[in-house]
């Protein structure tokens, strides 16, 4: 059962002979509630549950009592499915251009399973200004989204699965506008560093942030006139000594991208010598 759900179990089905009434139930572990109502065990799973890690089945003990008065007791064990979540979702509205193509995945909505469920986009609906293309992929894990040619509000709507009955809902506005307002990368890292010379081995990195869905911000080469004092990885933004870089005070300029802007910020590096 679902995290959030109340169910029912006929518990007594399973039991042989007739005229057989259902005692009572204990909870031997878990955080679900459990009852018994009209001669069934009543789960209520809302109690608190982990949002990561493995988590067991739930186990109940309940009691049956037969006309004679005579008692047996026996154990019902119950898996409990934890929702999908979403750890990091979309912004409350995007732009787009008329015409234009977007593929947004679960990566984007950040949706992610506290049970390792593989998740899918079980619908998905777009309203209010209809879109030429709003369709699932055929593995479940990407919604292709095409605007159309006319500007307006839009609303998609969609539901990601786990594939146990578990569900989360997701949504944001689009406004197709003719001239998307593009947010620039933002560097978020440090403006200054210090490092030993002769350190082997990368000394700081550089990060950067896009508010815009779907943007991915990405290093260039470093510029300025001590550029060649470093080496700088623009995949994992790692910055490093370049051999025989002396002591010093140098100076860089840091550049990234969203393919549409290009934003600089400039970088202080002190080398100091190494200790006596």
């Amino acid at each position: 059962m679902v995290v959030g759900e109340t169910k029912s179990f006929d518990v007594l089905a399973n039991d042989a002979g007739t005229g057989l009434t259902l005692v009572s139930v204990e909870r031997i572990s878990g955080n679900s509630a459990a009852s018994v109502v009209n001669n069934r065990v009543r789960i209520i799973a809302n109690g608190i549950y982990p949002t990561s890690g493995a988590y067991p089945d739930e186990v109940y003990n309940y009691t049956v009592e037969n006309a004679s008065g005579q008692q047996d007791t026996a154990q019902l064990d119950l898996t409990v499915n934890r929702k999908p979540v979403l750890a990091s979702p979309m912004p409350a509205s995007i732009e787009m251009a008329p015409g234009q193509e977007l593929d947004l995945t679960l990566a984007d909505l950040g949706a992610s399973d506290p049970d390792g469920d593989t998740l899918q986009f079980e619908n998905v609906y777009v309203i209010l200004t209809a879109f030429d293309r709003a369709e699932i992929s055929q593995d479940g894990q990407t919604i292709h989204l095409k605007a159309p040619s006319s500007t307006g509000l839009a609303i998609l709507d969609c539901r990601i699965s786990d594939g146990r009955w578990g569900t989360v809902n997701c949504g944001f506005n689009i406004n197709v506008v003719a001239t998307p307002t593009n947010s620039p990368p933002v560097i978020t890292s440090a403006d200054s560093a210090s490092v030993t010379a002769g350190t082997s081995g990368h000394f700081y990195t550089a990060t950067a942030t896009d508010d815009d869905a779907g943007d991915v911000p990405t290093f260039l080469s470093l510029a300025g006139a001590d550029a060649n004092r470093f080496s700088f990885n623009t995949s994992t933004g790692q910055l490093s000594l370049a051999s025989g870089t002396p002591a010093g005070v140098y100076s860089v300029t840091l550049r990234v991208t969203d393919t549409k802007t290009t934003v600089t910020e400039p970088l202080s590096v002190t080398v100091q010598a190494p200790a006596n």
